[in-house]
């Protein structure tokens, strides 16, 4: 059981999603003479930590015609609809999403790079939650009513402090799975505790999936 008040998502983080301009109009994707273009996220572009270049952009009139939205830097996206379900990146650079990514807008209950990892650490069980046919997604919905720990924010940054040192120490050692992964876990340990899943961060869980997706 966790140490931590687990709290409905939803009750403690505003989550909301995107748009898609229509593609038949060149003057939601093409900026002219009082126009600009702001970045458009789509789940694709979730392959880092923070996410600060995407592919493509929309006008600034394609974002005012369709459900898009604005949302500011530190907001953590997760992707939602098929093979890229529980992908996410925190924002670098304020952006606007597809439909497809869910956002997590910042506040002060949680520190953005502790949900990073909290969702890292969760990824299958969000790939077991997808429902359909040949492309399963997950919503907004269902994002919103998962139970989470709620740590003192310093413990928060505690915990995201150690694991990128696990990422930062994996890429300069270039330390093979096996090998790395069980130094870490001591290293997690050393400086965590017990190291099992009893702190409700699920901690090892993180470093499991770090080691099997990277």
């Amino acid at each position: 059981m966790s140490k931590w008040e687990m709290v409905r998502l939803g009750d403690e983080i505003k989550v909301t999603s995107g748009g898609t301009p229509s593609r038949a109009i060149n003057e939601y994707w093409i900026g002219g003479a009082g126009d600009t273009l702001v970045p458009w996220v789509k789940t694709g572009d979730l392959k880092s930590m923070y996410l600060s270049e995407v592919d493509e952009s929309i006008t600034t009139t394609g974002l005012q015609n369709c459900s898009a939205k604005m949302f500011p830097k530190d907001t953590l996206l997760v992707a939602m609809y098929g093979a890229t379900i529980g992908a996410c990146s925190i924002l670098n650079i304020p952006a606007s999403t597809n439909q497809a990514c869910a956002a997590l807008l910042p506040n002060n209950k949680y520190l953005p790079a502790f949900l990073y990892y909290y969702f890292l650490s969760i990824k299958d069980k969000l790939i077991s939650m997808g429902v359909g046919g040949a492309q399963p997604n997950i919503s907004g919905t269902m994002i919103q009513s998962l139970k989470i720990p709620l740590p003192p924010f310093d413990v928060q940054h505690h915990i995201a402090d150690v694991l990128n040192r696990v990422g930062t120490h994996r890429k300069a050692q270039g330390t093979d799975r096996q090998t790395g992964f069980a130094c870490e876990i001591a290293v997690y340990r050393d400086v965590w505790g017990s190291g099992d899943e009893s702190d409700g961060v699920g901690g090892e869980t993180a470093l499991r999936y770090y080691y099997a997706h990277k």
